[in-house]
């Protein structure tokens, strides 16, 4: 008895079929284990595309006995290198609330009050209020420049001039062992899978590598440059969302502050004054408000 042509290129279909859905499995289970979720993968990726990011915004919230701190910074690197950072304190004893807004770039550094709440008397600061005190690189105290480089002196780098240097930065990290990865598990943030670890920074390495990442960016060091002396480290904890691998959250052990990062490759032009007055000179006006 023959069997029909078509029973046999049906029944081979279906075998090919079974077998090709036991291959695509077996590839998405591997995809899934050894990329996906694998944490040094993970941890890498979340390193080269801090590299290749050109904006974000970082939150940090620092909780006391005296008070609270919350402070939201816009970063803007690449053919601007600029900082913009609002900033608000409320003091727990006085229930004092003071908002200042900075902005920074490689040589200089402008800020000013936002608002001025301390009571009965916070009338008397609102004739500063607005008015941008400067200082640059080039005053009188050459101190300009610090916000920039606060900002920039994060755990992680964001940014870098170009591809080449980009992949002189990771090579840099891996083969210095700027970070160990001490653990790693898989959870939940807002609703994401995240990848949480615990890390350890060799500040000896991280030091030579923000003075290199410093220097290719624009920031001229002063002096010997960033420094740790013998084998000091740090310790963090953060959180990589798994799908973006991007960094979402950061807290050092055994602090009282967690910083949140987002709002990647926002287009936000950060504007510098046009009407400053000397830094030390704002400094001085709110002394001599403050003593009426």
């Amino acid at each position: 008895m023959q069997i029909p042509k078509k029973s046999v290129i049906r029944n081979n279909l279906r075998l090919i079929i079974s077998l090709l859905i036991i291959v695509l499995g077996i590839l998405g289970y591997w995809f899934y284990e050894a990329y996906l979720i694998n944490p040094n993968v993970v941890f890498y990726d979340m390193i080269s595309n801090n590299l290749n990011t050109r904006s974000y915004v970082v939150t940090n919230y620092q909780q006391g006995s005296g008070g609270s701190l919350i402070e939201r910074t816009l970063v803007s690197t690449g053919s601007t290198n600029r900082v913009m950072s609002l900033e608000t304190t409320n003091i727990a004893s006085s229930k004092a609330t003071i908002t200042t807004l900075s902005i920074g770039t490689p040589s200089t550094d402008y800020s000013t009050y936002k608002k001025i709440d301390i009571g009965a008397s916070s009338a008397v600061y609102n004739q500063i209020l607005g008015v941008w005190g400067v200082n640059s690189a080039n005053g009188v105290n050459g101190q300009g420049g610090q916000l920039f480089k606060s900002i920039m002196l994060a755990p992680f780098i964001f940014s870098s001039p170009s591809m080449t240097q980009t992949n002189e930065l990771v090579s840099y990290i891996k083969q210095n062992h700027v970070y160990l990865i001490k653990s790693s598990k898989i959870g939940k943030l807002n609703g994401r899978p995240v990848m949480n670890y615990e890390i350890t920074i060799n500040l000896n390495s991280y030091a030579k590598l923000m003075n290199l990442f410093l220097n290719k960016i624009g920031y001229r060091n002063q002096g010997k440059g960033i420094q740790y002396s013998g084998n000091s480290t740090a310790n963090l904890e953060i959180s990589v969302d798994i799908l973006s691998r991007q960094l979402v959250a950061l807290s050092y052990l055994g602090s009282n502050s967690i910083q949140v990062y987002g709002s990647y490759g926002i287009n936000s032009p950060i504007k510098l004054p046009t009407k400053t007055i000397p830094l030390q000179q704002l400094k001085n006006l709110i002394s001599s408000l403050s003593k009426q």
